[in-house]
């Protein structure tokens, strides 16, 4: 899978990206929301991992799960925010608390990849709000 990681804590996303890359994903992954509105409009994706506050500037990362759901890429939380369960839904696929840890956000993944490949997988317990389709 082609996955975009948008998280500016630069330690995190680097082991999240890490992990993803021993999985077989091609991942790519940013510091900002500019950035990733902009390497989802250069880069085929399959699935977005965000956090919620992506440091200073004018969107956060409800903002780019609007922009890149309307060109059909599915999103999933990754984030120690507290979300409104009605947000999640209408935005993402699920809520991943930042509690759980990359390890978490990885079977989310692998979950997201079987789910797409026409596989009916368990969904997995740290899946918060989804999947919800």
């Amino acid at each position: 899978m082609r996955v975009l990681i948008a998280e500016d804590e630069y330690l995190l996303a680097s082991d999240l990206a890490a992990m993803l890359a021993e999985y077989g994903h091609v991942v790519t992954a940013v510091p900002s929301a500019t950035a990733a509105i902009s390497a989802a409009t250069k880069v085929p994706l399959d699935l977005a991992i965000l956090d919620v506050q992506l440091g200073p500037g004018s969107l956060d990362g409800l903002a780019v799960a609007r922009r890149l759901g309307s060109i059909g890429v599915p999103v999933v939380f990754f984030s120690g925010v507290d979300l409104d369960e009605d947000s999640v839904r209408s935005l993402a696929v699920g809520h991943v608390p930042k509690c759980f840890g990359c390890r978490a956000v990885a079977d989310v993944v692998c979950w997201f990849d079987e789910r797409m490949s026409g596989g009916r997988p368990p969904v997995p317990s740290c899946l918060v709000y989804g999947p919800v389709w």
